[in-house]
């Protein structure tokens, strides 16, 4: 039985999500973090869930915007501006 890549992606997902969620849990104590002119004191777990959240959001933009295309497909940043026509009356 062959296992396709996008099970082994949604299996690599999930201990992944495991790994975190443990590790999350695990670091509840209070911590002190220094953000440029203000220091913010929560959970650790916060802190990390955090830092996920943000490295998330910054793979999924930069992936976006540096993945080629599919084959067929065509990238917004790819075609030319269409200028407009003008319609003679």
């Amino acid at each position: 039985m062959a296992v396709s890549w996008r099970m082994m992606k949604v299996g690599l997902v999930a201990v992944l999500a495991i790994l975190m969620i443990v590790l999350i849990a695990q670091n509840t104590a209070p911590v002190e973090t220094r953000l440029v002119f203000v220091t913010v004191t929560m959970p650790r777990a916060a802190l990390l869930l955090v830092t996920l959240l943000v490295g998330v959001v910054f793979g999924i933009a930069i992936a976006s915007r540096i993945l080629p295309a599919k084959p067929g497909q065509v990238h917004e940043r790819d075609v030319p501006p269409v200028e407009k026509v003008k319609e003679s009356a």
